[in-house]
């Protein structure tokens, strides 16, 4: 019982000694960003993730997404996979395949939009080299 209460002594004489690590407000992490332009949107869609480093913009334009990407990453290929629920399973694109390729070398022009895909899904996902690179939400149907 003693050893305890000398334990537990110790331990809250010793918080004191600490808490001025802390005393520079670095106990929290920092608020999320407040107000409508917290994420990206484009057209019916809000991006959940937006790799600036790979693509300069995204548009919707009659239904089809379009993809602009650095000049940098024109000749690298793009995996989509579409689903109807967040971190779901994936749905099968048109031709049956989970996963829609945009070959590497395809001729992509650069600053051009390219990419284009037409799909009713709630998440799309694009990935590059194993990296998510952007993802999708519609928030309209």
């Amino acid at each position: 019982m003693k050893t305890w209460r000398m334990i537990s002594g110790l331990l809250l004489a010793g918080l004191p000694a600490i808490s001025p690590l802390f005393a520079d407000g670095d106990t929290a992490p920092p608020p999320p960003p407040q107000g409508p332009a917290q994420t990206p949107r484009f057209g019916p869609f809000e991006a959940l993730v937006f790799d600036h480093a790979v693509l300069q913009d995204v548009k919707v334009e009659n239904g089809r997404i379009y993809l602009k990407r650095h000049v940098t990453y024109i000749d690298e290929a793009i995996t989509l996979r579409n689903s109807t629920l967040y971190r779901d399973a994936y749905r099968p694109w048109f031709n049956g395949s989970l996963d829609l390729v945009s070959p590497a070398h395809a001729g992509h022009a650069p600053n051009g939009w390219s990419d284009w895909v037409e799909t009713s899904a709630n998440y799309v996902e694009y990935w590059m080299n194993g990296r998510l690179i952007l993802h999708l939400h519609r928030l309209q149907p």
